[in-house]
């Protein structure tokens, strides 16, 4: 009787547990500051090892990085994607 009455308590804080860490990524995810676009690229150039030849270059770049991005951005907010 007493093992099943241990054996729930340790479920039972172990689903705690597991409830505590999804709301906390949660949480932290939404405490992040919103980037600016000008942030996003540099972050994407810097995980994606990009580098370019000068600024003339990384403001076209950029400017590409915009156009990709708003373009993201309107299909994310359509809701309506089935994905098949």
């Amino acid at each position: 009787m007493a093992l099943k009455i241990d054996l729930m308590i340790s479920n039972i804080l172990i689903l705690l547990f597991v409830v505590g860490i999804f709301n906390s990524q949660d949480a932290i995810a939404r405490g992040q500051p919103k980037l600016s676009v000008s942030e996003r690229h540099e972050q994407w150039m810097a995980r994606h090892g990009r580098i370019y030849k000068d600024e003339a270059e990384k403001g076209k770049r950029l400017m590409i990085f915009k156009e990709n991005l708003k373009f993201i951005e309107s299909i994310n907010k359509g809701g309506n994607l089935s994905y098949k």
